[in-house]
């Protein structure tokens, strides 16, 4: 009975104790700048995060300037970043660090690729070219509480036709379908 008594003593004292924020949620918004990483030379733009932090969907721009008498490349980017850790939960002193994996629709706004066959092609001529997948694998590194913070990423990404030549012929190495890309990260806080 002693025991009984004491769990429900534990559990309503939070009740009568000082509200504050919660600790346990992540900053809702992120905005980010990326270098690199196949989807433009740069891109930016807004994450949402879910409470605990292991997931940020959002929308991203890239772009990048044009080269060798070719057009400049726009790029509008939907992507999801998942966390193995949450982004708020600090492992060393106020430093969290975080293997995280982001799997990203690129879709080429600029002219240089197609979604649909031009029509002086055959039909089944080109598959469009347009939209592509692309994955990354990396680490977050960041000062990030539910007041915000910032954090840092290094990512080795692929396209996913890089990807996939890579898996089925071996004139492709694996080590050649990946580039690095850098990312910076300001989070927003909780209220």
């Amino acid at each position: 009975m002693r025991s009984l008594a004491f769990i429900f003593l534990a559990a309503a004292l939070p009740l009568f104790g000082e509200t504050g924020p919660d600790s346990t949620l992540a900053p809702r918004w992120s905005a980010r700048a990326q270098f690199a990483g196949m989807q433009g030379l740069v891109s930016g733009g807004l994450l949402w995060n879910i409470p605990d932090g292991r997931l940020q969907l959002g929308a991203l721009y890239g772009s990048a300037p044009a080269g060798h008498g070719g057009k400049t490349y726009h790029a509008a980017i939907m992507r999801a970043t998942g966390s193995w850790f949450p982004i708020h939960e600090a492992q060393f002193g106020r430093w969290s660090l975080s293997p995280i994996a982001s799997i990203s629709a690129v879709l080429e706004m600029s002219g240089i690729a197609f979604l649909t066959l031009p029509p002086d092609y055959p039909k089944g001529y080109y598959a469009p070219q347009a939209l592509h997948g692309v994955l990354s694998l990396g680490g977050r590194l960041g000062r990030v509480g539910p007041e915000g913070g910032w954090s840092v990423t290094a990512e080795a990404v692929t396209l996913d036709t890089y990807l996939w030549y890579g898996i089925i012929q071996r004139q492709v190495e694996v080590h050649q379908i990946w580039s690095l890309a850098l990312g910076l990260e300001y989070h927003f806080g909780v209220r």
